[in-house]
C-alpha cells in the first residue's frame, strides 16, 4: 500500500535551493505526541503564481506538521492564503476498498 501522506521533501529542497538561508532551526512540535521538526521558510515561484511565501513545519521522521502559503497570481493582483496543520500521525493502516453494492 503506498504512503497516504505526501512527500514535501521537493518543497523543502526547493526552499533550500532558492535560499540556504531558508532553514530555521528545530522547534517542538505543538501536538499531544509531542517531538521535534524542522522550520524551513522562503519564497517560491511556481507556475501562474508570481510569488508565494511558504513556511514549512517537518518533522523529524520527514511528514509535514505545518504548511502556509501566501501567495499572488501573475498580473491580477489576486492573492490567497493557505495554512495547514497535520499532527498526531499514527501508524499506517490498511483501508478495505467499499464495496460494488
Amino acid at each position: 500500500m503506498a504512503d497516504p501522506v505526501p512527500d514535501h521533501r521537493p518543497l523543502v529542497r526547493a526552499l533550500l535551493a532558492a535560499a540556504p538561508a531558508s532553514y530555521r532551526g528545530t522547534e517542538r512540535l505543538r501536538t499531544r505526541s509531542g517531538g521535534q521538526a524542522h522550520r524551513v521558510s522562503g519564497r517560491l515561484t511556481e507556475h501562474a503564481v508570481a510569488d508565494c511565501a511558504t513556511d514549512l513545519l517537518v518533522d523529524t521522521a520527514g511528514r509535514l506538521a505545518e504548511l502556509e502559503v501566501d501567495c499572488a497570481a501573475f498580473g491580477d493582483g489576486y492573492r490567497f492564503k493557505s495554512t495547514l496543520t497535520l499532527g498526531e500521525y499514527g501508524p499506517a493502516t490498511k483501508q478495505e476498498p467499499p464495496s460494488d453494492s
